[in-house]
């Protein structure tokens, strides 16, 4: 097994990999999106590999990509993005499980960045939080909290112009769960510094009066 950051050179082979798994996997998993998918993937995918905010990483098995993660970097605020995750084999069950190896690399590399705090969207059959909890004990999820920030019904869209405009202003025939998942406190850079509170006292306010002070 090899994993590695994938390059411009990788670029074909990477969009041959996305239309393997197109058909059955993510968003684009009913029958009718199938063309919308292919020309998805050829009309915006490229681009990724020229865009300095986008990285992409997969796992090779014979030399061919099996496994890939796409992320993109924010501007604007300190998150990363999993745009897509693809796994040409998956377990039914818990499909998240087949990338976990590739999730223990990013992670390790946005940490070191000073990145803690992640987001994507994906179908609810294909990412819950019931089945996140059968494997959060699993590294590198053990170390990160998961939410959902928004369940998106059937053909309507997001609430969220973020959200919207990440789905490329589309309506999609599947119920969508925009999932965050932020790494614990304890993990942190300034994890020391996790006992730190606020303490409350019930003692009155000092009051300063300041007429007297100016006498």
């Amino acid at each position: 097994m090899t994993i590695r950051l994938l390059t411009i050179d990788d670029a074909e082979q990477y969009l041959t990999h996305l239309k393997n798994v197109l058909h059955t996997k993510g968003i684009y998993s009913v029958s009718n999106e199938e063309e919308i998918a292919i020309e998805w993937v050829s009309n915006s995918e490229m681009w990724r590999f020229r865009n300095e905010t986008t990285k992409v990483w997969a796992e090779f098995k014979n030399g061919n990509i099996i496994k890939s993660i796409c992320t993109e970097v924010f501007k604007r605020i300190p998150m990363v993005y999993f745009t897509n995750y693809k796994s040409e084999k998956t377990n039914l069950y818990n499909p998240f499980i087949d990338v976990l190896p590739l999730t223990e690399i990013i992670f390790d590399y946005y940490e070191n960045l000073g990145y803690f705090n992640y987001m994507t969207i994906r179908s609810t059959n294909m990412f819950s939080l019931k089945r996140y909890k059968l494997i959060e004990n699993l590294s590198p999820l053990n170390r990160y909290n998961c939410y959902y920030d928004e369940i998106i019904p059937p053909n309507q869209y997001s609430i969220s112009p973020l959200y919207k405009e990440l789905l490329w202003n589309r309506t999609y025939p599947i119920e969508l769960g925009v999932v965050s998942m932020s790494l614990k406190q304890e993990y942190r850079r300034y994890g020391n510094k996790k006992n730190i509170m606020f303490k409350r006292t019930d003692e009155p306010r000092i009051i300063l009066d300041t007429i007297n002070q100016q006498e």
